[in-house]
C-alpha cells in the first residue's frame, strides 16, 4: 500500500522542486593531436613543403650561385 500523498505546503524558501540523480562530469577534452584540424594542417604543411621543393630544385650540380672548383 502507498503512504497518504504529503498535503503540508513547503517550508519558507523551497521551491518543492524533487532533484534527480546528479550528471555525470561532461567528459574531458580530446588531446590536440587527435582533433582533425591539427591532422589538416600538418598534411597541408607536408604538401607545401613538398611542393616548394620541387619548384625550387636545380638538376644542375653547380648553378651560377657557386663556384666549381677542379684540383687537377
Amino acid at each position: 500500500m502507498l503512504p497518504p500523498p504529503n498535503t503540508e505546503p513547503p517550508p519558507a524558501g523551497a521551491s518543492g522542486v524533487v532533484l534527480g540523480p546528479a550528471l555525470p562530469p561532461p567528459p574531458a577534452d580530446k588531446p590536440v593531436w587527435k582533433k582533425w584540424p591539427f591532422w589538416a594542417v600538418v598534411g597541408g604543411v607536408v604538401v607545401g613543403s613538398a611542393v616548394v621543393y620541387a619548384v625550387s630544385r636545380d638538376d644542375k650540380l653547380c648553378s651560377s650561385g657557386c663556384t666549381q672548383l677542379n684540383y687537377r
